[in-house]
């Protein structure tokens, strides 16, 4: 089962040929970090990455080692990257990460990588953009949209959503959005990446949005009751399809008293 996340960095891999092990860049932010789980983002179902690169069309042989900061060991050694995920079910990774330090290697010398990207996403704990989640549990639903309005579009107001606390955000895929705007449709999805902001700290930048669509997946993601700024936070857009709109549903806390709290 998924963990509680509460934050999540997207990074870009450019590829080489005849290059078969790639160190991750280093990423400030991601430092003393704990990584709850990775996801690898597979072609087809991300197109580009935020750079506009194409994502790379190979799928196997593709190992993944990760190296421990505080003991400087390679606790995660040549992991196939297709474990990291299974229907929605992330593996727990559970480590501060020394990034720069890690790396991936890739086997079985593939041809035809120049001018390709791989992308991964990094989900974290960031204490400053989480609370426990109380004891009861209690939930309710509700809905935003956007329309696509150029490369960056931010997000409108919503008053009524103004400093709540979220425990998943769901993209959906209707034909024509509620307000009466025609609807992207998946494939169009895998052109698209949100950025949540709160109190100017882009915490969760640059994620996929096919990774909110999660009506085929076994395991939904898991938000630890994050809090974010609409007005900040933005859909970045690397396809064509301006005009169009996403509908988001949101789950979101209910509970009033927080005194006995737990993680569900």
């Amino acid at each position: 089962m998924n963990k509680l996340v509460s934050g999540a960095i997207g990074i870009e891999i450019p590829l080489t040929d005849n290059v078969f092990r790639y160190f991750l860049p280093d990423v400030l932010y991601l430092r003393n970090k704990r990584i709850k789980h990775i996801d690898f983002c597979f072609y087809p179902d991300l197109e580009k990455t935020p750079s506009g690169s194409d994502v790379s069309q190979l799928t196997s042989g593709i190992l993944l080692t990760l190296r421990e900061a505080n003991t400087q060991e390679e606790k995660i050694s040549q992991l196939p990257v297709n474990e990291l995920n299974a229907s929605g079910n992330r593996l727990f990774i559970n480590k501060i990460i020394d990034i720069q330090k890690s790396y991936i290697d890739l086997t079985g010398n593939p041809a035809n990588l120049s001018d390709t990207s791989f992308y991964l996403v990094f989900w974290y704990d960031e204490p400053g953009n989480w609370e426990q989640i109380p004891s009861n549990c209690r939930t309710i639903i509700e809905s935003f949209n956007i329309q696509l309005s150029g490369t960056k579009t931010y997000f409108s107001e919503f008053r009524n959503l103004i400093n709540k606390k979220y425990q998943n955000i769901l993209v959906a895929l209707p034909t024509v959005l509620p307000s009466g705007i025609t609807s992207i449709d998946d494939s169009e999805l895998k052109t698209k990446f949100i950025t949540l902001v709160r109190n100017s700290n882009e915490y969760f930048s640059n994620i996929p949005l096919y990774l909110f669509y999660q009506t085929n997946q076994n395991f939904k993601l898991r938000l630890q009751n994050i809090s974010f700024d609409f007005q900040k936070s933005y859909i970045l857009n690397v396809g064509d399809d301006n005009g169009k709109g996403i509908f988001f549903n949101c789950i979101i806390d209910d509970n009033n008293n927080f005194k006995t709290l737990k993680k569900c």
